[in-house]
């Protein structure tokens, strides 16, 4: 994505559904908060029915919700090693409970 045409770093994006028929929808108009939570975070540059996201940032926004989370790619990191983490200690918990030898 090219962030330097981009409205001072935000864009807009919107979610489309597409039923199992062929057919699709776009979501709903949406009231973002004005504010963004996370280690970056900031407030949207002007009000739309869209949701808003930071380009070069990692943006977790929901479905037909205000919310928006806005945080910078080192807590991405972070996330993916506390999943993997999580996933092996799964794994481990699993070998051991059905008798799987290490």
């Amino acid at each position: 994505m090219d962030c330097s045409a981009t409205e001072s770093g935000w864009f807009e994006l919107k979610a489309y559904i597409t039923q199992s028929s062929g057919s699709g929808t776009w979501e709903n108009d949406v009231t973002q908060s004005s504010q963004c939570t996370g280690d970056v975070g900031g407030s949207r540059p002007f009000e739309s029915g869209s949701h808003f996201a930071r380009c070069g940032f990692v943006n977790v926004v929901e479905f037909q919700q205000a919310a928006c989370t806005i945080n910078s790619l080192g807590q991405l990191h972070l996330f993916a090693f506390t999943l993997t983490s999580v996933i092996i200690i799964l794994f481990a918990y699993w070998r051991r409970t059905a008798g799987v030898p290490v």
